[in-house]
């Protein structure tokens, strides 16, 4: 169940966030029906919850926090948006949220989140993904999310797993059990970070990937590449497929991979390593 939309009380366990609304309330209760994250960035998997982010102090310039929401089953997600203090600035301060199908081979929907309430998202969302994303000037608190997922049979193979990667370096086998292979429509995430989850546009994170089988030398079970840009979101940069024995990816913002597989023929899967280089001479951190 969703919070009210017509009064800003509810939420979670007994903490008291100051608002900056000087028109309906004070101050917001809240309460432990939601469980509440707070960090910057991670997986939630549950059938509700919330984020609540710097509701107390100011965000940092140049912050970049991605939440990636993958309830079991889930066919889609309601969100209901409380802005403390978070000033929006186009291409510079705000909020994005993403929805990610099995059903679409190579596109996300990107909504961008202008302000308080129920924010519309498609009927059929699989996997959402909420960024924040703050520009270089920047005096203002942060904001809490609502989201409730919508239950049913999404086809989706429990084996998908979402990673996010944060440190310098960093790899995962896919999947992780060597002797295993991976299965029959899945849809999987792995969301790479920027360093201390700072943009600085001197440092670049840097993605090899390395096939060990995927199905055939076609794109029946493929990985589809993702870069973040402030003014648009999350937008498609090509892909991978069986017939491609390794490549990199590099940026200086966010990065988002997602992998499908089809119905039919499963195998080993492949490598991804992340580490972090100067922008210039390519030197490692």
């Amino acid at each position: 169940m969703m919070p009210p939309t017509s009064f800003f009380v509810v939420v979670f366990t007994g903490l008291l966030v100051p608002t900056l609304s000087q028109s309906v309330v004070r101050r917001i209760v809240l309460y432990a029906d939601y469980p509440v994250v707070t960090t910057c960035g991670g997986i939630l998997i549950s059938n509700y919850s919330a984020i609540a982010y710097k509701t107390e102090i100011n965000v940092n310039p140049n912050e970049r926090c991605v939440w990636t929401i993958s309830t079991p089953n889930a066919t889609g997600y309601s969100l209901n948006v409380i802005s403390l203090g978070l000033t929006l600035q186009t291409g510079q301060t705000g909020i994005t949220a993403t929805c990610v199908s099995q059903l679409s081979l190579t596109n996300v929907t990107n909504v961008a989140i202008n302000g308080t309430g129920i924010v519309r998202l498609p009927t059929t969302c699989h996997k959402l993904l909420i960024t924040f994303y703050s520009g270089a000037r920047v005096f203002s608190r942060g904001f809490i999310i609502w989201y409730n997922a919508t239950s049913g049979r999404n086809s989706i193979s429990s084996s998908s797993k979402d990673y996010i990667f944060s440190s310098s370096q960093q790899h995962v086998r896919y999947p992780t059990n060597v002797t295993s292979n991976y299965t029959n429509y899945e849809l999987s995430t792995f969301v790479f970070g920027t360093p201390g989850n700072l943009y600085n546009s001197s440092r670049k994170t840097l993605v090899i990937y390395v096939r060990d089988r995927l199905e055939g030398t076609g794109c029946w079970d493929m990985l589809q590449l993702y870069r973040f840009r402030p003014a648009s979101g999350w937008t498609s940069s090509g892909q991978v497929c069986g017939g491609v024995e390794s490549t990199q990816w590099t940026d200086d913002d966010l990065m988002l991979a997602t992998f499908k597989s089809d119905a039919s023929v499963v195998n080993r899967g492949f490598h991804i390593s992340r580490t972090t280089v100067y922008n210039q001479f390519g030197m490692d951190l």
